[in-house]
Protein backbone atom coordinates (compact mmCIF):
# COMPACT_ATOMS: atom_id res chain seq x y z
CA UNK A 1 0.00 0.00 0.00
CA UNK A 2 0.96 3.62 -0.53
CA UNK A 3 0.76 4.83 3.07
CA UNK A 4 3.75 4.68 5.38
CA UNK A 5 1.65 2.42 7.58
CA UNK A 6 0.11 -0.31 5.49
CA UNK A 7 -3.33 -1.62 6.36
CA UNK A 8 -3.29 -4.55 8.71
CA UNK A 9 -4.54 -7.81 7.21
CA UNK A 10 -7.29 -8.01 9.82
CA UNK A 11 -8.54 -4.53 8.85
CA UNK A 12 -8.57 -5.45 5.16
CA UNK A 13 -10.48 -8.63 5.96
CA UNK A 14 -13.07 -6.72 8.00
CA UNK A 15 -13.57 -4.18 5.22
CA UNK A 16 -13.95 -6.94 2.65
CA UNK A 17 -16.48 -8.81 4.79
CA UNK A 18 -18.52 -5.70 5.56
CA UNK A 19 -18.63 -4.47 1.95
CA UNK A 20 -22.03 -5.23 0.31
CA UNK A 21 -21.80 -7.89 -2.41
CA UNK A 22 -24.07 -8.89 -5.26
CA UNK A 23 -25.45 -12.36 -4.60
CA UNK A 24 -22.92 -12.84 -1.77
CA UNK A 25 -20.07 -13.07 -4.26
CA UNK A 26 -16.91 -14.28 -2.48
CA UNK A 27 -15.06 -15.31 -5.62
CA UNK A 28 -11.36 -14.59 -6.24
CA UNK A 29 -12.27 -11.91 -8.81
CA UNK A 30 -14.51 -10.20 -6.26
CA UNK A 31 -11.70 -10.10 -3.72
CA UNK A 32 -9.20 -8.79 -6.29
CA UNK A 33 -11.61 -6.05 -7.37
CA UNK A 34 -12.09 -5.12 -3.73
CA UNK A 35 -8.30 -4.79 -3.26
CA UNK A 36 -8.09 -2.57 -6.34
CA UNK A 37 -10.84 -0.37 -4.90
CA UNK A 38 -9.06 -0.20 -1.56
CA UNK A 39 -5.78 0.79 -3.18
CA UNK A 40 -7.55 3.45 -5.28
CA UNK A 41 -9.16 4.77 -2.12
CA UNK A 42 -5.78 5.07 -0.42
CA UNK A 43 -4.23 6.76 -3.47
CA UNK A 44 -7.05 9.30 -3.50
CA UNK A 45 -6.60 9.84 0.24
CA UNK A 46 -2.86 10.39 -0.20
CA UNK A 47 -3.44 12.86 -3.04
CA UNK A 48 -6.06 14.73 -1.01
CA UNK A 49 -3.64 14.99 1.89
CA UNK A 50 -0.90 16.30 -0.41
CA UNK A 51 -3.30 18.98 -1.66
CA UNK A 52 -4.22 19.84 1.97
CA UNK A 53 -7.87 19.17 1.18
CA UNK A 54 -8.45 18.32 4.83
CA UNK A 55 -7.91 22.01 5.65
CA UNK A 56 -10.52 23.28 3.16
CA UNK A 57 -13.32 24.78 5.33
CA UNK A 58 -16.13 22.78 3.71
CA UNK A 59 -14.23 19.49 4.04
CA UNK A 60 -13.20 20.28 7.62
CA UNK A 61 -16.76 21.26 8.61
CA UNK A 62 -18.22 18.21 6.88
CA UNK A 63 -15.80 15.98 8.80
CA UNK A 64 -16.80 17.68 12.05
CA UNK A 65 -20.47 17.20 11.19
CA UNK A 66 -19.89 13.48 10.58
CA UNK A 67 -18.03 13.25 13.88
CA UNK A 68 -21.00 14.78 15.69
CA UNK A 69 -23.36 12.29 14.07
CA UNK A 70 -21.13 9.44 15.23
CA UNK A 71 -21.06 10.88 18.76
CA UNK A 72 -24.87 11.01 18.83
CA UNK A 73 -25.09 7.42 17.56
CA UNK A 74 -22.59 6.25 20.17
CA UNK A 75 -24.45 8.01 22.97
CA UNK A 76 -27.70 6.38 21.81
CA UNK A 77 -26.05 2.97 21.99
CA UNK A 78 -24.72 3.65 25.48
CA UNK A 79 -27.87 5.22 26.93
CA UNK A 80 -30.47 3.16 25.10
CA UNK A 81 -29.54 0.17 22.93
CA UNK A 82 -26.99 -1.41 25.26
CA UNK A 83 -29.45 -1.28 28.16
CA UNK A 84 -32.29 -3.08 26.40
CA UNK A 85 -32.72 -6.75 27.24
CA UNK A 86 -35.44 -8.87 25.62
CA UNK A 87 -36.18 -12.11 27.44
CA UNK A 88 -37.39 -15.33 25.86
CA UNK A 89 -40.38 -15.22 28.18
CA UNK A 90 -41.45 -11.82 26.85
CA UNK A 91 -41.15 -13.04 23.26
CA UNK A 92 -43.17 -16.20 23.89
CA UNK A 93 -45.90 -14.18 25.59
CA UNK A 94 -46.34 -11.94 22.51
CA UNK A 95 -45.92 -14.48 19.71
CA UNK A 96 -49.65 -15.04 19.21
CA UNK A 97 -50.16 -11.34 18.50
CA UNK A 98 -47.74 -11.31 15.57
CA UNK A 99 -49.97 -13.24 13.20
CA UNK A 100 -53.22 -11.47 14.12
CA UNK A 101 -54.95 -8.53 12.52
CA UNK A 102 -57.78 -7.35 14.75
CA UNK A 103 -60.71 -5.48 13.22
CA UNK A 104 -62.15 -3.11 15.80
CA UNK A 105 -64.87 -0.53 16.21
CA UNK A 106 -64.86 2.10 18.90
CA UNK A 107 -66.93 4.54 20.90
CA UNK A 108 -65.21 7.81 21.74
CA UNK A 109 -65.80 10.74 24.05
CA UNK A 110 -63.79 13.43 25.77
CA UNK A 111 -66.30 13.30 28.62
CA UNK A 112 -65.63 10.60 31.21
CA UNK A 113 -69.23 10.63 32.46
CA UNK A 114 -70.54 10.04 28.93
CA UNK A 115 -68.19 7.13 28.22
CA UNK A 116 -69.13 5.55 31.56
CA UNK A 117 -72.81 5.86 30.62
CA UNK A 118 -72.14 4.12 27.28
CA UNK A 119 -70.14 1.41 29.04
CA UNK A 120 -73.02 0.85 31.46
CA UNK A 121 -75.49 0.45 28.59
CA UNK A 122 -73.21 -2.09 26.90
CA UNK A 123 -72.98 -4.07 30.11
CA UNK A 124 -76.79 -4.09 30.29
CA UNK A 125 -76.99 -5.66 26.83
CA UNK A 126 -77.19 -2.73 24.45
CA UNK A 127 -75.88 -3.46 20.95
CA UNK A 128 -72.53 -1.84 20.21
CA UNK A 129 -73.57 -1.11 16.61
CA UNK A 130 -76.84 0.47 17.74
CA UNK A 131 -75.01 2.84 20.05
CA UNK A 132 -72.42 3.61 17.37
CA UNK A 133 -75.07 4.50 14.77
CA UNK A 134 -76.17 7.49 16.81
CA UNK A 135 -72.67 8.93 17.10
CA UNK A 136 -70.40 11.04 14.89
CA UNK A 137 -67.40 8.66 15.20
CA UNK A 138 -69.25 6.08 13.10
CA UNK A 139 -68.06 7.98 9.99
CA UNK A 140 -64.44 7.28 10.91
CA UNK A 141 -64.92 3.51 10.86
CA UNK A 142 -67.36 2.34 8.16
CA UNK A 143 -65.54 -1.02 7.92
CA UNK A 144 -63.89 -0.91 11.32
CA UNK A 145 -60.22 -0.15 11.95
CA UNK A 146 -57.35 -2.59 11.51
CA UNK A 147 -54.93 -3.06 14.39
CA UNK A 148 -51.78 -5.17 14.24
CA UNK A 149 -49.09 -6.02 16.76
CA UNK A 150 -46.84 -3.11 17.68
CA UNK A 151 -49.21 -0.43 16.39
CA UNK A 152 -50.67 0.69 19.71
CA UNK A 153 -49.08 1.55 23.02
CA UNK A 154 -48.33 -1.64 24.94
CA UNK A 155 -50.91 -1.17 27.71
CA UNK A 156 -53.68 -0.43 25.19
CA UNK A 157 -52.58 -3.26 22.95
CA UNK A 158 -52.78 -5.73 25.83
CA UNK A 159 -56.40 -4.72 26.44
CA UNK A 160 -57.34 -4.91 22.77
CA UNK A 161 -55.71 -8.33 22.32
CA UNK A 162 -57.31 -9.71 25.49
CA UNK A 163 -60.93 -9.50 24.28
CA UNK A 164 -62.74 -12.05 22.16
CA UNK A 165 -64.97 -11.44 19.14
CA UNK A 166 -68.10 -9.41 20.09
CA UNK A 167 -66.49 -8.36 23.37
CA UNK A 168 -65.51 -4.82 24.34
CA UNK A 169 -62.87 -3.24 26.54
CA UNK A 170 -63.35 -1.12 29.62
CA UNK A 171 -63.15 2.62 28.93
CA UNK A 172 -59.54 3.48 28.11
CA UNK A 173 -58.05 6.92 28.79
CA UNK A 174 -55.98 8.08 25.81
CA UNK A 175 -54.53 11.57 26.25
CA UNK A 176 -57.59 12.88 28.14
CA UNK A 177 -60.00 11.24 25.72
CA UNK A 178 -61.97 8.09 26.39
CA UNK A 179 -62.41 5.08 24.12
CA UNK A 180 -64.19 1.73 24.25
CA UNK A 181 -62.96 -0.80 21.69
CA UNK A 182 -65.15 -3.59 20.31
CA UNK A 183 -63.68 -6.62 18.51
CA UNK A 184 -65.48 -7.36 15.24
CA UNK A 185 -63.24 -10.14 13.90
CA UNK A 186 -59.72 -11.53 13.85
CA UNK A 187 -57.84 -12.14 10.60
CA UNK A 188 -54.62 -14.08 10.11
CA UNK A 189 -51.71 -12.15 8.65
CA UNK A 190 -50.10 -14.17 5.84
CA UNK A 191 -46.38 -14.78 6.36
CA UNK A 192 -43.82 -16.46 4.11
CA UNK A 193 -43.66 -20.19 4.80
CA UNK A 194 -39.87 -20.18 4.58
CA UNK A 195 -38.50 -19.60 8.08
CA UNK A 196 -42.00 -18.65 9.22
CA UNK A 197 -41.36 -19.50 12.84
CA UNK A 198 -38.16 -17.46 12.90
CA UNK A 199 -39.93 -14.52 11.21
CA UNK A 200 -42.61 -14.54 13.93
CA UNK A 201 -40.04 -14.61 16.73
CA UNK A 202 -38.00 -11.87 15.04
CA UNK A 203 -41.05 -9.62 14.74
CA UNK A 204 -41.87 -10.08 18.44
CA UNK A 205 -38.25 -9.37 19.39
CA UNK A 206 -38.16 -6.22 17.26
CA UNK A 207 -41.38 -4.78 18.72
CA UNK A 208 -40.38 -5.52 22.31
CA UNK A 209 -36.90 -4.09 21.71
CA UNK A 210 -38.35 -0.89 20.19
CA UNK A 211 -40.70 -0.43 23.14
CA UNK A 212 -37.99 -0.98 25.74
CA UNK A 213 -35.65 1.32 23.80
CA UNK A 214 -38.30 4.06 23.76
CA UNK A 215 -38.67 3.77 27.53
CA UNK A 216 -34.92 4.21 28.04
CA UNK A 217 -34.84 7.05 25.50
CA UNK A 218 -37.75 8.84 27.20
CA UNK A 219 -35.97 8.52 30.53
CA UNK A 220 -32.75 9.92 29.02
CA UNK A 221 -34.66 12.73 27.32
CA UNK A 222 -36.50 13.76 30.49
CA UNK A 223 -33.33 13.60 32.57
CA UNK A 224 -30.97 15.34 30.15
CA UNK A 225 -32.74 17.30 27.44
CA UNK A 226 -36.20 18.41 28.54
CA UNK A 227 -34.89 20.58 31.36
CA UNK A 228 -32.64 22.61 29.04
CA UNK A 229 -34.04 25.88 27.69
CA UNK A 230 -32.08 27.41 24.83
CA UNK A 231 -33.13 30.62 23.08
CA UNK A 232 -32.10 32.11 19.75
CA UNK A 233 -31.52 35.68 18.59
CA UNK A 234 -34.90 36.84 17.28
CA UNK A 235 -33.52 39.63 15.07
CA UNK A 236 -31.03 37.32 13.32
CA UNK A 237 -33.69 34.65 12.92
CA UNK A 238 -36.12 37.06 11.30
CA UNK A 239 -33.41 38.36 8.97
CA UNK A 240 -32.45 34.83 7.97
CA UNK A 241 -36.10 34.00 7.23
CA UNK A 242 -36.35 37.14 5.08
CA UNK A 243 -33.16 36.33 3.14
CA UNK A 244 -34.29 32.73 2.58
CA UNK A 245 -37.67 33.87 1.29
CA UNK A 246 -36.02 36.39 -1.02
CA UNK A 247 -33.65 33.80 -2.49
CA UNK A 248 -36.28 31.09 -2.93
CA UNK A 249 -38.68 33.57 -4.54
CA UNK A 250 -36.08 34.88 -6.98
CA UNK A 251 -34.74 31.40 -7.86
CA UNK A 252 -38.08 29.64 -8.28
CA UNK A 253 -37.97 26.50 -10.40
CA UNK A 254 -34.18 26.71 -10.78
CA UNK A 255 -33.78 25.15 -7.32
CA UNK A 256 -36.73 22.74 -7.51
CA UNK A 257 -35.73 19.09 -7.08
CA UNK A 258 -38.23 17.16 -9.21
CA UNK A 259 -37.37 13.86 -7.55
CA UNK A 260 -37.86 15.07 -3.99
CA UNK A 261 -40.53 17.58 -5.10
CA UNK A 262 -38.97 20.25 -2.91
CA UNK A 263 -37.19 23.57 -3.36
CA UNK A 264 -33.63 23.18 -2.06
CA UNK A 265 -31.12 25.79 -0.98
CA UNK A 266 -28.07 25.40 -3.23
CA UNK A 267 -24.43 26.46 -2.79
CA UNK A 268 -25.05 29.74 -4.63
CA UNK A 269 -27.91 30.46 -2.25
CA UNK A 270 -25.99 29.77 0.94
CA UNK A 271 -23.15 31.99 -0.30
CA UNK A 272 -25.58 34.80 -1.11
CA UNK A 273 -27.24 34.49 2.29
CA UNK A 274 -23.90 34.46 4.12
CA UNK A 275 -22.90 37.64 2.25
CA UNK A 276 -26.11 39.35 3.35
CA UNK A 277 -24.87 39.25 6.97
CA UNK A 278 -22.10 41.52 8.18
CA UNK A 279 -19.05 40.12 9.96
CA UNK A 280 -20.45 41.47 13.20
CA UNK A 281 -23.76 39.65 12.62
CA UNK A 282 -21.98 36.44 11.64
CA UNK A 283 -20.01 36.61 14.89
CA UNK A 284 -23.10 37.36 17.00
CA UNK A 285 -24.46 34.66 19.30
CA UNK A 286 -27.40 33.04 17.51
CA UNK A 287 -28.08 29.93 19.61
CA UNK A 288 -27.67 31.11 23.18
CA UNK A 289 -26.32 28.12 25.07
CA UNK A 290 -25.25 29.09 28.59
CA UNK A 291 -21.82 27.64 27.86
CA UNK A 292 -20.21 28.01 24.43
CA UNK A 293 -23.04 29.74 22.54
CA UNK A 294 -23.14 29.26 18.78
CA UNK A 295 -22.76 32.23 16.46
CA UNK A 296 -24.62 32.88 13.22
CA UNK A 297 -21.69 31.76 11.09
CA UNK A 298 -21.68 28.28 12.63
CA UNK A 299 -25.42 27.86 12.19
CA UNK A 300 -25.17 28.83 8.50
CA UNK A 301 -22.40 26.24 8.12
CA UNK A 302 -24.85 23.69 9.54
CA UNK A 303 -27.41 24.63 6.88
CA UNK A 304 -24.76 24.52 4.16
CA UNK A 305 -23.76 20.96 5.07
CA UNK A 306 -27.13 19.48 6.02
CA UNK A 307 -29.32 21.39 3.60
CA UNK A 308 -32.53 23.39 3.82
CA UNK A 309 -35.65 22.81 1.75
CA UNK A 310 -39.35 23.65 1.53
CA UNK A 311 -42.27 22.17 -0.37
CA UNK A 312 -43.87 25.48 -1.33
CA UNK A 313 -42.46 29.01 -1.54
CA UNK A 314 -44.36 31.10 1.00
CA UNK A 315 -43.26 33.09 4.03
CA UNK A 316 -45.22 30.70 6.25
CA UNK A 317 -43.47 27.66 4.77
CA UNK A 318 -40.07 29.33 5.24
CA UNK A 319 -40.84 30.20 8.87
CA UNK A 320 -42.10 26.68 9.64
CA UNK A 321 -39.10 25.02 8.01
CA UNK A 322 -36.62 27.38 9.67
CA UNK A 323 -38.17 26.96 13.12
CA UNK A 324 -38.08 23.18 12.72
CA UNK A 325 -34.48 23.31 11.49
CA UNK A 326 -33.37 25.44 14.43
CA UNK A 327 -35.14 23.22 16.97
CA UNK A 328 -33.55 20.11 15.46
CA UNK A 329 -30.14 21.80 15.45
CA UNK A 330 -30.44 22.74 19.14
CA UNK A 331 -31.71 19.27 20.07
CA UNK A 332 -28.84 17.53 18.27
CA UNK A 333 -26.28 19.95 19.72
CA UNK A 334 -27.49 19.21 23.26
CA UNK A 335 -27.08 15.48 22.61
CA UNK A 336 -23.61 15.97 21.10
CA UNK A 337 -22.47 18.00 24.09
CA UNK A 338 -23.77 15.31 26.39
CA UNK A 339 -21.88 12.75 24.32
CA UNK A 340 -18.61 14.65 24.57
CA UNK A 341 -18.85 14.85 28.37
Amino acid sequence: YTETKSSAASDVYKRQELTPKINDDYSANSKINFLYSLMAEKLWAQEAKALSMDTIPYVYNSSLDIEKKLVRDKLYKIEVENKVKVSEEEVLKDIYKVTQKRILKFLHSNDKAEIEYLFERLNKGASFDSLLQTRSEKNQQPDGIEVVYGQLKEDIENKVFSIKINEFTNPINIENNWVIYYLVKVETIPLPQDNRERAIIKRAEDVIFARRAKAYYDNFYNKTIRKQKVNTDKILSEKLAHELYSYFTNSGTEIFNKYKKRYELDSRGIKKIKNSFSNIELSTEFVKFENSPIDMREYLIHIEINGFSIDVITREAINRALNKNIKTFIFEEIIVREGYR
